[in-house]
């Protein structure tokens, strides 16, 4: 079976040079994100270490892992099923990447992974082809290529019409079971920010990390006194504070990326009071492990607090909240993540960058790769903030929110 190996402090030479008929590397990168993939006989698959050394140099793409992994998770298909990646038959059932594709499109049927996943790790692949065909390490017919890129239009709800570049091995026609994102609206914000007063401080600040600065609840829950020393003083938003997050501060995240997130400060300074409070010393000196990064969010047991600790709060708090509204109270964690997106958007604090760059602005602090991913957030102001607008300035802002991303990062 493939795997991966990580190098840390691994040095990348951009040039070489022959001197008295010798190879003179120079211009070195050193990084801590290099990858090597190996096959199932333990051989490094040196074209895999090519696009992983691209990916950092060129892209300079600073989590690795997510396409290292998408490439490692192909090449075990490709072995089990005793095909080669740049063998492409004129049958394009036979082609590896269709056969992939179908074999992912059986995995999300049967409910084993989510379409989310599925499309992260066919962009991978895609990702992976585009780079060997414009380096010219691989060279296929018109007839067999691993995959067909056309344009497209995909309409808004605004009646913006988008054009987008994508492929035919995306998913179309499943229907995905995940939840919808759903942000709360203000008379839902009013009541739950009422109420989250009166909850204990650690399950606030909990809350308060997905509402107000956008964080998952694995990154939330796993918030740790090294991540915290970070913090300084944001740039753009003064009365923020600037923390980095990720796997090298002990923090789980999507994909093991590492980003920079944005805390008020008042909620950053509720933080500090608590990690220098007695209380914490008292949990932080129970805690059972030795880990190096010490968590924030320590449970009465001195063990790290996780997300089904959380869960467990989180459906107390919405079973008292939904006696406040005739249809209860349906919002989901996550769903506060959405809202976090929402009030960004709607506020007015960064409107002197633009509208288009705003929303870049809060695809790195949600830690999103790709643009559609915050278009579907940025799409919750429709009902919202844009219904008081006429269709004209709908259309105009839908387009210099997303238009330029989805074209960008279309697959």
């Amino acid at each position: 079976m493939a795997q991966l190996r990580r190098r840390k402090q691994f040095i990348i030479y951009r040039s070489v040079k022959t001197v008295d008929d010798k190879q003179v590397y120079y211009n070195g990168h050193t990084t801590d994100q290099m990858h090597f993939l190996d096959d199932s006989q333990g051989r490094t698959v040196e074209v895999a270490t090519w696009y992983f050394q691209y990916l950092i140099l060129e892209k300079a793409q600073k989590a690795l892992y997510p396409a290292a992994f998408s490439l490692k998770r192909y090449w075990e298909f490709l072995e089990q099923n005793d095909m080669r990646w740049d063998e492409m038959p004129y049958d394009k059932s036979q082609r590896p990447t269709y056969a992939y594709h179908r074999s992912l499109k059986r995995q999300l049927h049967r409910g084993e992974i989510k379409k989310s996943t599925a499309s992260a790790y066919m962009r991978g692949v895609i990702q992976f082809y585009k780079y060997v065909m414009s380096e010219g390490l691989v060279s296929f017919s018109e007839d067999c290529m691993p995959f067909r890129a056309y344009q497209t239009k995909v309409p808004a709800r605004s009646g913006a019409v988008f054009q987008i570049f994508t492929t035919d091995l995306r998913f179309h026609g499943f229907q995905s079971s995940e939840p919808q994102l759903a942000a709360m609206g203000e008379e839902t914000q009013r009541a739950f920010e009422q109420e989250l007063k009166r909850q204990p401080p650690v399950f606030r600040m909990l809350c308060e990390l997905a509402t107000r600065a956008g964080l998952r609840i694995s990154e939330a829950t796993s918030l740790t006194l090294s991540a915290v020393k970070t913090a300084r003083q944001s740039a753009v938003r003064p009365d923020h504070v600037k923390i980095n997050i990720g796997p090298e501060f002990g923090m789980k995240t999507k994909f093991s990326k590492s980003r920079e997130v944005e805390v008020p400060r008042d909620l950053f300074s509720a933080i500090q009071r608590y990690i220098t409070s007695e209380a914490f010393l008292e949990l932080k000196h129970k805690l059972k492990d030795n880990a190096k990064h010490i968590p924030v969010f320590i449970t009465k047991r001195g063990t790290r607090y996780n997300q089904h600790t959380l869960y467990a709060h989180w459906y107390k708090f919405k079973a008292k909240l939904a006696s406040l509204f005739k249809l209860g109270f349906n919002v989901r964690f996550h769903d506060l993540r959405a809202t976090f997106a929402l009030n960004f958007m709607k506020s007015d604090e960064l409107n002197g960058l633009g509208e288009e760059h705003k929303a870049s602005y809060l695809q790195r602090l949600l830690g999103h790769s790709s643009g559609f991913t915050t278009f579907i957030y940025t799409l919750l102001i429709n009902n919202d903030l844009l219904k008081a607008k006429n269709n004209e300035r709908k259309e105009q802002l839908m387009d210099e929110l997303c238009g330029g991303m989805r074209i960008r990062n279309a697959w």
